[in-house]
């Protein structure tokens, strides 16, 4: 089994993607660099001569010994000294360098057993198994061969037979979100028992001018054994006909009992044009990357099949996600933003009615314009058309979790983990809820448990950072603050708890600093008041942080969504104002 992973002290080297971390951040490293520090890692403890190391390093050029020493200079700077101050790779006098620390080795098989072990530590409660696996798939994405333009449509491909399937009821399918990380070369049983799925829908595809050809797969995870294959050698115009082909196979190994409307939804399509799916795949492709540049490129292609198909409601719906997810990135123009969101979304409902994509959608819009009944009536409707729908699940758990609700909120967010158990958004919702339930040592833990599924996800670290503020844990809060800014980058959240740290630990002249840094590098059309009142919390200036509260409502302040529960607030609950602006933000009657 080949090595995935070496660790020591606070690094890994991810040895397949060539890269080195420190905590989960990437280091710079030039290649020559890294594969002498890789030969090194992987004789950790035993002592290389000079001669093996430019063999194995600079075999296939000629360069003088000399390199040797600045090479190892250059990776010792990177590295810096070990926990006692030593550096990590020791020169042995007269005969080369030693890698010193205890190094351990993470193979393929190791990850598995690892990641299970995460798994089964987060169960969602009780009469509930992450590990029962009966009647759910994975749909891995689809190796894309020949032009790098093909890998869009891999993962279209993926998406679109996802959201066929995930209309079955009695089929639980992992959402796009967990499967993605399998693109390229991966074992299917190994991802299927990473995912804790019975089967797995695996295949390559290629485009080549007007016809697509697919090879595709259908594995039971259990014993490994091939199901169903078929090869399509098709134009594209016939794509269409390909999904159903694909879906009609996989209920019939499946062997659910559908009802008329299962199979209605099973072959439905939302268009019939070609050129406007493709722009759709494309769209889609982009939008999955949450990403401010991801999301605008999303944009454009939606627009495009809208152009070639003005009645596709998916692309209308699509074009809404990435409107809706700008305006969370809380950009200049975000209520521009959500405008733009709610037109698309509603009219991809007024042409289908049924898309639980779109009430989901919806339903977050609800929340961001305070309409709390109107959150709640459209994220129920989206968990009745599509029960699978993770998105739905983790909105409707969180708008329980704000107006108060939160013993169903977990109720709600087990429901979501069980659908989709490794869901990074899943898995931070409930840490949220378990926050402002005010369970602090299990809110730790689940964060924790979090980004052992992914040390890089930024949400978590600043999550975790919020629940140290809130329990005098100054230090351990800005260490997480800073941990989640290299991640997210320096949007006003993070400049605001990092002053409302400065606050609680007696640098006021830092927060009102900080204060004013907000208000003046924000803008016009966006002032963070809701951190604002947070530091002045901090600060214990009660009526400086009423009137940022106030000026947060006048300017619909979206993060007034969370006053109803949120700790750092508790201050302020017993004043007359905080009922009245409980209130006027809709909370109570």
């Amino acid at each position: 089994m080949s090595i995935r992973f070496f660790r020591f002290g606070p690094f890994q080297i991810n040895v397949q993607e060539q890269v080195l971390l420190r905590e989960g951040r990437p280091l710079p490293l030039k290649p020559k660099l890294f594969e002498l520090l890789l030969v090194l890692v992987a004789k950790s403890g035993h002592v290389l001569s000079k001669d093996q190391l430019m063999k194995q390093v600079w075999a296939d050029s000629f360069v003088e010994e000399g390199n040797l020493a600045v090479s190892v200079h250059e990776i010792r700077k990177t590295l810096g000294g070990d926990s006692n101050g030593q550096p990590y790779i020791e020169t042995i006098p007269r005969r080369g360098y030693r890698f010193a620390p205890c190094v351990t080795e993470i193979t393929e098989e190791d990850e598995v057993s690892e990641r299970a072990a995460v798994k089964a530590s987060l169960t969602p409660g009780p009469g509930t198994s992450i590990g029962d696996s009966r009647g759910t798939i994975a749909v891995l994405p689809f190796k894309s061969i020949g032009a790098s333009s093909n890998e869009f449509l891999g993962l279209g491909m993926t998406d679109a037979l996802i959201t066929r399937l995930s209309n079955l009821r009695q089929v639980m399918v992992r959402p796009t979100t967990s499967v993605r990380k399998y693109s390229g070369s991966h074992d299917p049983v190994v991802a299927g028992k990473e995912l804790s799925v019975e089967w797995v829908l695996d295949g390559s595809i290629q485009k080549s001018g007007k016809r697509i050809r697919l090879t595709v797969q259908l594995v039971h995870v259990g014993d490994g054994v091939l199901r169903w294959a078929e090869k399509f050698d098709e134009k594209f115009t016939n794509i269409f006909a390909v999904e159903d082909s694909i879906s009609e196979q996989v209920i019939k190994e499946l062997e659910p009992r559908l009802t008329g409307t299962e199979r209605r939804l099973l072959t439905k399509r939302h268009t019939e044009n070609p050129v406007a799916y493709e722009s759709y795949l494309k769209g889609r492709y982009f939008w999955e990357k949450r990403t401010i540049k991801g999301c605008q490129r999303g944009i454009e292609y939606f627009e495009n099949a809208i152009t070639n198909d003005a009645h596709f409601a998916l692309a209308y719906a699509g074009l809404g996600h990435c409107y809706l997810t700008l305006g969370g990135y809380k950009v200049l123009s975000r209520f521009d933003y959500y405008a733009k969101a709610e037109e698309a979304i509603l009219r991809a409902l007024e042409i289908d009615e049924e898309l639980a994509e779109a009430h989901s959608s919806l339903g977050s819009l609800k929340i961001r314009q305070w309409d709390w009944s109107g959150a709640q009536r459209e994220f129920e409707r989206s968990i009745r058309l599509n029960p699978n729908h993770v998105i739905a699940h983790v909105g409707y758990a969180s708008y329980l979790s704000l107006i108060g609700r939160t013993d169903e909120a977990l109720l709600a967010i087990d429901r979501a983990l069980r659908i989709d158990p490794l869901s990074l958004p899943a898995h931070s919702a409930k840490g949220s809820i378990l926050y402002v339930a005010r369970k602090y040592d299990e809110t730790i833990d689940q964060f924790k448990k979090t980004l052992i599924l992914d040390e890089e996800f930024g949400v978590a670290h600043f999550c975790l950072g919020i629940v140290y503020d809130t329990l005098g844990r100054y230090e351990e809060a800005r260490t997480m603050y800073l941990r989640s800014r290299r991640r997210l980058g320096n949007i006003p959240e993070l400049c605001g708890t990092l002053a409302r740290i400065d606050a609680l630990t007696g640098k006021t002249a830092e927060s009102i600093a900080a204060i004013n840094d907000l208000k003046r590098i924000s803008g016009q059309n966006y002032i963070p008041f809701y951190c604002i009142a947070l530091i002045y919390c901090a600060l214990g200036d009660d009526d400086a942080a009423f009137q940022a509260l106030e000026s947060g409502y006048s300017e619909h302040d979206e993060d007034l969504f969370l006053i109803k529960v949120d700790p750092r607030l508790d201050c302020l609950r017993a004043d007359p104002r905080f009922f009245d602006l409980l209130k006027r933000v809709g909370f109570i009657d």
